[in-house]
């Protein structure tokens, strides 16, 4: 067991949080000194600046990286992992034991990580900060997505708060009495943000929580011979390939057999040249023209907004993925039988479908595909509208999904598609105007813009010939 009581060493990890896309934790029912929203998000009051900021809480940012430091673990080989993520307990080690135990804690160890609170820079709150940062995000709650709901075709519409992209927090982590395999491997989860294999925050499948993380540095103190303590700059790359000869040395050379969102699923699968896409963690960026003038109405402006830039919520193209795929692709039968245990006894949920089970539904688990907000990348001028051909870019996760389905969704937006409602494209059966006149989106996708998680091109690192 490790001993606290006296110091050996402390790595300081510093670096800024950018948000790629908008983000939300929230704020609870002792929002209301700051926000009059339904759906608040957290936010902390700066005495010096006497205002309400919105924050990324430590321990939010300290359970995302114990998520991204243990699927890496497990992904290599599961017996490393924590016993509290299994029900095969006869196997596992006792919870306190593993590699993430003795990093995060756990009932029998104490933590060697503090995660500060994120706060956003004071150099940001003078030039960047503006009441318009926090705001009211829309999204289209579709009935479709809980199996009791399913042949509904009412949904509701929702606001809630987001944090604006773009952004910035100053974050901190430290870690007490920490080898430097333990300060890598904190490293990979954060670099696990920028694979954008890792999100924060809530309703990520949606759009929200995805970040970068930027101008890393770390420092390590330590106790001399003199007994004196030192400082000195570590190297960030060296630190990284020390938890990569870890996980080298881990490696069991196989998957776990397991498909949960514990692990990345066909890890170990080899890819041959020219075979087209394969099963796995795939997170792949698209680019997204407006074909025709993009026009979908917020709350308080006639083109959603994102900190006065116009763009397109990942809400409404999973939406619409969602929809497409279950009417091109879903066995109309599918989720819809029950099962009776006996007379008077109750009947079991219903079988998830195909569509529930990429998408996520109530009762079953979380969406398998993530769809990031569709963002401009230069500066858009825009009224009431996003013009035509503006360029965004947006990303997509296919969390642990089989290449199949993966290949099912890429080609339902094969060709430019309306992503929207007849109302927002400006076609009106009735009058029989079926040609749109806004909405019309094209997505492309460079093929190495898409990348999937495999142990051996993760550990290349590992060579130091490359």
């Amino acid at each position: 067991m490790d001993i606290f009581s006296s110091f050996e060493n402390q790595w300081t990890i510093t670096g800024i949080i950018r948000l790629a896309s908008a983000f939300r934790i929230g704020g609870g029912q002792n929002a209301a000194a700051y926000s009059l929203s339904a759906s608040p998000v957290i936010q902390s009051y700066n005495a010096e600046k006497n205002m309400y900021l919105p924050v990324i809480l430590g321990s939010s940012l300290k359970g995302v990286l114990r998520t991204g430091v243990e699927r890496l673990v497990r992904s290599f080989k599961i017996e490393e992992s924590c016993v509290a993520l299994t029900s095969d307990r006869d196997v596992k080690r006792l919870c306190g034991n593993c590699v993430t135990c003795g990093l995060f804690g756990s009932m029998k160890r104490g933590s060697k990580i503090c995660v500060d609170d994120a706060q956003i820079p004071a150099g940001d709150i003078k030039t960047v900060y503006d009441p318009a940062t926090v705001h009211e995000q829309p999204h289209y709650a579709s009935s479709s997505s809980g199996p009791a709901q399913r042949g509904r075709r009412e949904g509701l519409l929702r606001s809630e708060e987001t944090v604006a992209a773009g952004t910035r927090f100053e974050f901190r982590i430290r870690l007490d009495n920490a080898t430097k395999t333990e300060a890598g491997l904190i490293l990979l989860a954060l670099q696990e943000f920028n694979e954008k294999r890792l999100q924060i925050g809530g309703a990520v499948s949606r759009g929200l929580g995805f970040i970068d993380v930027i101008d890393l540095k770390v420092e390590k103190a330590s106790v001399g011979e003199s007994g004196k303590i030192s400082s000195m700059t570590a190297n960030v790359k060296n630190l990284k390939q020390k938890a990569k000869e870890y996980l080298t040395n881990i490696d069991a050379k196989k998957d776990s057999g397991l498909n949960d969102f514990s692990v990345y699923a066909f890890a170990h699968e080899r890819i041959s040249p020219g075979t087209g896409q394969k099963n796995g963690h795939t997170v792949a960026r698209f680019t997204v023209i407006t074909r025709l003038p993009f026009k979908m109405a917020g709350f308080d402006e006639s083109t959603v907004t994102n900190y006065h830039e116009p763009y397109i919520p990942g809400s409404t193209i999973k939406g619409f993925l969602r929809h497409r795929f279950a009417a091109e692709y879903e066995d109309k039968n599918a989720g819809a039988q029950q099962f009776s245990g006996g007379k008077g006894m109750p009947h079991s949920p219903p079988r998830p479908s195909r569509t529930d089970e990429i998408f996520g539904d109530t009762r079953n688990h979380r969406s398998r595909i993530l769809v990031s907000d569709a963002f401009s990348m230069k500066k858009v001028t825009a009224n009431d509208e996003i013009p035509i051909n503006t360029i965004l870019q947006m990303w997509m996760v296919f969390d642990n999904m089989q290449g199949s389905d993966i290949d099912k969704i890429l080609n339902l937006i094969k060709e430019p598609v309306v992503i929207t409602g007849s109302k927002s494209a400006g076609i009106d059966r009735r009058a029989r105007r079926f040609k749109p006149t806004h909405n019309l989106v094209e997505f492309t996708l460079d093929p190495k813009d898409v990348t999937i998680f495999r142990t051996d091109t993760y550990l290349i690192e590992c060579d130091p010939s490359n």
